[in-house]
């Protein structure tokens, strides 16, 4: 889904964590089509984190995003995003996820774009309003209105994170590699905007949904 965002000047990087079905030759199929693909192929399989980190060393970009192969964005979540971002040339960007049913997936669309803009312009304000709820709950707050852990949901300065040397823990050592990922974010960055528009789609499958969608892993 990420080829076919209304917002071209991307760099798309697949990692392929040393895969044994089909997956190579449908990301090379995808790679003739599309001049903007770059494939990374591991020699052995190392897990998401680590090869995340991969692609961070390759980026080119000036954000970074994640998107996990089992997942969706909508069509304008990186068009819309970067809009925020050249506003005030922000270190993150954050949206929100909706989980769905893969059967879903050919119909759905984010409901509300840029729905909800707040922006946090220092150092001291991000740790005082946003670390707080990203490790917790406020008095009587919903989860729904904590910032998302998944770091699919954000977009990242590049320069920034390969300044600071921030990287993916192997999710086989300790659990939770999104969370630890973006607390390191969190008290790195100078500024942070964030939308609750849903634009990134969480698919789930039950036995009776599993063959509505091809999955590329």
């Amino acid at each position: 889904s990420a080829a076919s965002d209304v917002y071209k000047r991307q760099e798309i990087i697949i990692v392929d964590d040393y895969s044994t079905d089909r997956t190579v030759e449908l990301c090379k199929d995808y790679q003739m089509r599309h001049s903007n693909i770059r494939l990374i192929q591991n020699s052995e399989n190392i897990g998401q984190g680590l090869s995340r980190n991969k692609g961070i060393e390759v980026a080119t970009g000036k954000y970074l995003a994640f998107v996990d192969s089992d997942d969706m964005v909508s069509r304008y979540m990186y068009g819309d995003m970067l809009s925020l971002v050249n506003g005030g040339g922000y270190d993150v960007v954050r949206c929100r996820f909706k989980r769905i049913y893969g059967f879903m997936a050919s119909r759905i669309e984010v409901a509300k774009r840029l729905d909800n803009i707040e922006t946090f312009c220092s150092s001291g304000e991000i740790k005082e309003k946003i670390l707080p709820q990203f490790v917790g709950f406020l008095p009587g707050q919903s989860m729904e209105k904590r910032p998302p852990w998944s770091a699919c949901t954000y977009l990242y300065k590049t320069a920034l994170i390969k300044e600071k040397n921030i990287r993916f823990v192997s999710e086989r050592e300790l659990y939770s590699e999104d969370m630890f990922f973006n607390l390191d974010v969190l008290n790195a960055i100078e500024s942070y905007i964030a939308t609750d528009a849903e634009y990134y789609f969480c698919l789930l499958y039950t036995s009776d949904a599993a063959d509505d969608l091809t999955r590329v892993d």
